[in-house]
Parts: C-alpha cells; structure tokens; sequence
C-alpha cells in the first residue's frame, strides 16, 4: 500500500494535476496546510477525494507574522480530524521574540486538541526544538506524527514513550544522521512521508517514485526483507488513522 503522511500539494503550480496524479494511483495522503485560511480555502472549493484529506495547518514559520490567524485556526478546530503542519521552528534567524509567539500558540493548540473527545492526528514541525515540541505534547492522547526529525537521540525515546511517530523522506534517508536516527527508531514507529515539494526528489514534481525509494531504503537499513517491511509499515498507517474509527474514508 502507497501513502505519505505529510505533502504540500498546494504548493504546486499545477496542484490539479498532482491531485490527480495521486488520486489516480491511489496514494493514500495527508496533505498539509500551512495557515488556517488555506485550509478552509481547500476545505470549501475541493469535493471530497477518495486518496487525500487536507490538514488544519499553521506553520510554526508563519505564526510570528500571521498570528492574528490563530481565531481562525480555533474556529475550524473542532472538526478537523487532521492537524498539520503545526510546532516548533528555532533556527538560529528566529528572534526570541518569535520563539516565544510559537511556543505560546503551539501550547494553546495542544491544549485544544487535549479537549477533544475525538483524538486528532497531530503533524509536527521541530526544527532545533525537539525536546520543547515533545515536552508540549506529553499527555495528549491521539497521535502524534514527528515530521521529518532532526532532533537528539534522547529525543527519539522521549517521542516513542510519549507515543509518536516518526515520518521519514527521501532526502532525510540519504544523510547520514538522518539515517543514524532512523535506526534508533523501531520499525514500528515509522510511517512515510514525501514533505513534497520540499525534498529533492519531489521539487520538481510530485512522484511515486520518491515514496518506493523510501520503502527499498528503510528495508536496507533495518536488514528486513522488502515485503515485510512496506507490510508493517502500512500497518503502522492504518493504526494511525484507526484512531478516528475510520480506514481512510472519512
């Protein structure tokens, strides 16, 4: 089974064909947003699609300028299933001005989805902020997928014991830390992710291609056979959606 849990198909110039691309070979895919009037943008114009559910975003790169977004943000919470791309972002550039705005707004967001009674699946951003970012998640009791994770090892178990996943891309595959902290990650743990069109493979255009290279590299990495692999990987997705009672028909 083909998925990626966190793509950026509004980012395309040609975003209808690479919905229909992905429709067409059934790529089952989270597509992320990265403000609160994105969403409900895509969420008013497009029909519902067999493959792709869009997520309620707000970029921790964007809520320093665009906070006054955030009252939209909460308006479309409560029936958003799926909550991406949300966190942390402390590259060096950011003021200590910005930091505290996010981790301000990331702290009211989880609060807010702690309040839920239906579990959202939460897609996290933590560039050089790991620890805050899963520090700020402990205790939520839906699922948590950590995006693209360039943290410490000791974050590694910190997130598995808060119960995360870990998704995994073409370009964090082919460095060497990344793949030093994937082997730190159980098999178990892992779901896969193109973060298209921001990793190499995906640039240009969105392709199959970049999701089978992820499967072909995770099996060499954790020495098991391919079929075995893509088997528990896709065990893990329907795990992660199992969450809101659904198999990816909601």
């Amino acid at each position: 089974m083909l998925y990626d849990v966190h793509a950026h198909i509004d980012l395309y110039e040609d975003r209808e064909n690479v919905i229909s691309y992905i429709e067409n070979k059934n790529i089952y895919t989270l597509a992320m947003t990265n403000l609160p009037e994105i969403y409900e943008k895509y969420q008013n114009n497009y029909l519902p699609f067999k493959f792709i559910r869009f997520a309620l975003g707000f970029h921790p790169e964007l809520v320093f300028q665009y906070n006054s977004q955030i009252e939209c943000f909460f308006k479309l919470l409560p029936n958003a299933k799926y909550i991406g791309e949300i966190g942390l972002d402390f590259s060096h550039k950011k003021s200590s001005q910005d930091k505290n705005v996010q981790l301000r707004i990331f702290n009211e967001i989880i609060k807010h989805c702690k309040s839920f009674s239906d579990n959202k699946i939460l897609n996290i951003h933590s560039r050089n902020a790991a620890g805050e970012a899963i520090d700020i998640i402990s205790g939520y009791h839906g699922k948590v997928i950590l995006h693209w994770f360039s943290g410490k090892f000791s974050d590694i178990n910190n997130g598995i014991n808060a119960g995360c996943f870990f998704s995994v891309n073409n370009q964090m595959i082919d460095t060497r830390r990344g793949r030093e902290l994937i082997e730190q990650v159980p098999v178990e743990k892992l779901l896969i992710e193109t973060d298209a069109p921001f990793s190499k493979m995906t640039a240009s255009r969105y392709c199959i291609e970049s999701i089978n290279y992820v499967y072909k590299q995770l099996s060499l990495i954790k020495k098991t056979d391919y079929d075995v692999l893509q088997k528990q990987l896709s065990e893990n997705f329907y795990s992660l959606i199992d969450i809101c009672n659904n198999k990816h028909t909601d």
